[in-house]
């Protein structure tokens, strides 16, 4: 074990201690990958996820590297890589993200972050993927933001910028409100339009490099949508970088 995983696994238990004591004040806690009680993530359901990053086509959904547009695939869509660092059909990483996002459980946050900073220990090539862009996060609208309270993408892109050490800069504005996509049939999500979002009054961007934040990839769609404003805009490479990938 390297000395950054052990100091990521020191921090694991420091929060587990710190969050699930202050919560078992409340509600019993239970693993979220088995019901298992006194933990928010057992030992058991935290050995079974994969810290092999999901490397796919954003389009068609081949294997590729780094996951690039295949050659089939190229041009087709705005955005060129998307990384998913874990799979979304693994229980316990679904549960977390589903608990935090849509119950604020702070310490579900906490757990992905710590299982985000392990999987960059172990996949130290991203950083080179990465190097040189500005992390930019899927906006809500105020509507969906005043309902949740918080913007998850926001706070997994504040988490990559320690991880990567990469600006961020919040330029996109969501213009429409719709319907939470997890509620959408696939269908649904593919037609989305293509004004769902707009570059922020007075925000010129001076890179030519951009990293999309967002926690689950499904369709593509929303990434893609942002990416053709991003070009619009006049940035060169558009890429997204994901908690988790569906497809």
């Amino acid at each position: 074990m390297t000395g950054a995983r052990r100091q990521v696994e020191a921090l694991r238990k420091m929060y587990r201690r710190v969050a699930e004591s202050a919560a078992d004040l409340l509600f019993p806690l239970a693993c979220l990958g088995c019901g298992a009680e006194g933990v928010i993530a057992c030992t058991a359901c935290t050995a079974r996820v994969s810290f092999a990053p999901v490397c796919a086509c954003p389009r068609c959904g081949k294997v590729s590297k780094e996951g690039r547009l295949c050659g089939s695939c190229a041009g087709v869509v705005s955005v060129e890589s998307v990384l998913g660092s874990f799979d979304y059909h693994v229980p316990l990483i679904a549960q977390l993200i589903k608990s935090w996002k849509y119950h604020g459980m702070t310490v579900a946050g906490m757990e992905i972050e710590l299982l985000l900073s392990e999987w960059v220990d172990r996949e130290p090539w991203v950083r080179v993927w990465g190097a040189n862009a500005v992390l930019v996060p899927i906006p809500l609208h105020r509507r969906r933001l005043c309902e949740r309270g918080f913007n998850q993408a926001e706070r997994l892109a504040d988490i990559w910028a320690r991880l990567l050490n990469l600006p961020v800069v919040g330029c996109l504005r969501r213009t429409l409100y719709t319907e939470a996509q997890a509620k959408q049939a696939s269908f649904a999500r593919q037609k989305l339009s293509s004004h769902i979002f707009a570059v922020k009054q007075g925000v010129v961007l001076k890179t030519s490099k951009v990293i999309l934040i967002d926690d689950v990839y499904t369709t593509g769609t929303t990434l893609n949508l942002a990416a053709q404003t991003l070009r619009a805009a006049g940035v060169a490479q558009v890429y997204g970088l994901v908690c988790a990938r569906e497809t």
